[in-house]
């Protein structure tokens, strides 16, 4: 097979980066988050003592657009300024906050003054579509009502002391903390959620409630997250702490299911023909998780799409998936920012055709058959949705956010890895904090050092107790991920690009034989559209590898989302990368290499 560098990378180029916004499957390494000094500190540190020849030298190692255009790794100044972000005065929908009068002829302490700040998003911003991004998490609702409905659910309080508001890829939570001493959280579902009515099903799921959202009142869970206390643990205590991960995948693994979709009570407000009966009270119907539903920034607003499940069998599983594909397209080509190598609707129609034939000739593959199963597991099992004991955080206390969590076949889930278990890029060699780790790489410190040991100490435990206790994983790890992709991919090519899941198909076709598939590969490209192909796809990895350079060196992630503490730091930096970009290619005298930047370029926030 030929050499690809964003697998070499491992990722993948459908979805090849690290995503914690949107994808709960694609994830950043816990040890990139527990690195000291800053990584913004080190690079500058690492920066400065360039020359200006090796700075340019530099500019000439990492291909942008054709290989012509360089990419200058410009590091500003690491200043760490505390910003909120502030979109103008006035109330929201939510009607008063900060120091109002709950039930109690007490005032409530507020974490912000300003009236908006329970009801937009202020966590951080995105380099890419920043607005949409954060108008897709807003939620205007009736605070004042959401503060009655807590006290009229806690008779011994009499009034809310203070709350806090954290937030998510997903959610808005709030936690309130009563008079009594206890605390309370509040979750509220953004719109990149899901599908509203089903995604939330407790309190109300019904956004025409008093409080003008859907919502989830919860106890406050004890404990501290893994992630909190990832850093500070001792080598034993790592180990356990995988094994203890596993063996809650275990109890998951062993449950048996008659169908693929999610988890309902039985009387869930839609059709009766959308149910699939479980146990008692509950029952199987249409899929929560975010992969089947258009409500993230990137792509097309089409409404809800259809056919999301449940499904009986592997063949109606995969028949959904190409039919939830095609609801994704719009119903002409109406973006005309994206670049190129996304491809027009009309490739996409008949790249969906291609995914029936090549879905159903592989559900008859014995390969594919030993590992369909319908297994449900936490989608999202990383250290910031595990709590512990902060005394001993080898015992876990319990695991949150499993919104987008589904009963799918069991190879979808067999190569989903935690954070704290993913494997460092073997290329970065251990080196002092005064050395560099290569020309183009700033030193690492003792401490990224020591997380890329617990991480590879932790990946090999992790892959131990899965060939050990989870059987049902076992047998699905052993099957090829070429066989796998075409499922994971198959409805999401207008969102990753008909160039990347082409390319699926083309390595799919290409190793056939090797993989010891039955019959023939349905996919066979005409030779005009491999050359068109292999246009768009050199394009495409220009843009990963670039995209690849911008997270490591800015500490994003593939959206671009930047915490807040960080966004002047980081938009500044990006800003002097594409402009030094942007400056070598007007060196080379060419028009259309300009242009080609602009438009390959990742991130969008240039423009602004």
């Amino acid at each position: 097979m030929r050499y690809n560098p964003i697998r070499s990378l491992g990722a993948h180029p459908c979805r090849p980066l690290p995503n914690a916004g949107q994808n709960p499957r694609i994830i950043e390494p816990l040890y990139l988050r527990n690195t000291s000094p800053t990584v913004s500190a080190r690079l500058h540190k690492w920066w400065v003592k360039k020359t200006k020849a090796e700075r340019i030298s530099l500019a000439k190692k990492i291909p942008v657009a054709f290989a012509v255009v360089d990419l200058i790794a410009v590091v500003v100044d690491a200043k760490i300024r505390d910003v909120l972000l502030r979109r103008g005065g006035g109330k929201g929908k939510g009607g008063k906050e900060g120091g109002d009068d709950y039930a109690g002829g007490m005032a409530m302490l507020s974490p912000s003054q300003d009236p908006l700040f329970p009801f937009i998003y202020t966590s951080g911003r995105w380099l890419h579509r920043d607005k949409a991004q954060r108008a897709l998490r807003r939620i205007d609702f009736q605070f004042q009502e959401l503060c009655k409905k807590i006290l009229s659910l806690c008779p011994d309080a009499s009034h809310i002391m203070s709350y806090e508001k954290k937030e998510g890829g997903f959610n808005k939570v709030l936690i309130f903390l009563l008079n009594d001493g206890k605390k309370i959280v509040a979750r509220l579902p953004t719109q990149v959620a899901g599908p509203s009515a089903l995604t939330t099903n407790s309190e109300s799921d019904d956004s025409r409630n008093p409080i003008g959202s859907e919502y989830i009142i919860m106890k406050h869970v004890e404990g501290v997250r893994l992630q909190e206390r990832w850093s500070t643990m001792s080598g034993s205590q790592y180990t356990k702490c995988v094994q203890s991960v596993c063996m809650t995948m275990q109890q998951l693994a062993a449950l048996e299911f008659p169908a693929y979709g999610s988890i309902y009570f039985e009387n869930a407000p839609f059709e009766s023909t959308l149910k699939v009966p479980l146990s008692k009270g509950f029952c199987i119907g249409t899929c929560c998780s975010t992969r089947y539903w258009n409500d993230s920034a990137s792509e097309t607003e089409t409404g809800l799409t259809s056919s999301a499940g449940p499904w009986q069998d592997l063949a109606a599983y995969s028949s959904g998936l190409v039919a939830n594909g095609y609801s994704k397209l719009p119903s002409s080509d109406i973006d005309t920012s994206r670049p190129s190598y996304f491809g027009t609707v009309k490739e996409h129609r008949k790249l969906l055709n291609a995914a029936q034939a090549i879905l159903q000739s592989l559900i008859a593959q014995p390969q594919v058959q030993s590992a369909l199963t319908p297994t449900l597991l936490h989608a999202d099992l990383h250290a910031r949705n595990i709590y512990v004991l902060n005394e001993d955080p080898t015992l876990i206390i319990c695991l949150i956010d499993w919104q987008s969590s589904s009963i799918e076949p069991a190879f979808i889930y067999a190569n989903d890895m935690p954070d704290f278990a993913v494997l460092p890029d073997p290329r970065t060699e251990e080196k002092s904090l005064d050395e560099a780790t290569s020309d183009n790489e700033p030193p690492l410190s003792e401490q990224d050092i020591k997380m890329r040991k617990v991480a590879s100490y932790c990946n090999q435990a992790y892959e131990i107790c899965m060939k050990a206790f989870i059987r049902k994983l076992r047998v699905a790890r052993s099957v090829d991920q070429s066989l796998v992709r075409p499922f994971q991919y198959s409805n999401t090519s207008w969102r990753d690009s008909a160039t990347a899941v082409r390319q699926e198909f083309l390595d799919l076709a290409e190793n056939w034989n090797d993989l010891g598939l039955i019959g023939e590969c349905p996919y066979i490209p005409t030779k005009e559209e491999l050359e068109i192909h292999r246009k768009a796809y050199k394009a495409f990895q220009h843009v990963q590898e670039l995209k690849l350079v911008l997270i490591k060196l800015l500490r994003t992630d593939s959206d671009g989302w930047v915490p807040i503490d960080r966004w002047d730091e980081v938009r500044c930096a990006h800003k002097e990368v594409f402009n030094t970009a942007l400056e070598s290619a007007r060196e080379e005298g060419s028009e259309s290499t300009e242009v080609k930047v602009r438009e390959l370029w990742p991130f969008d926030d240039w423009k602004l």
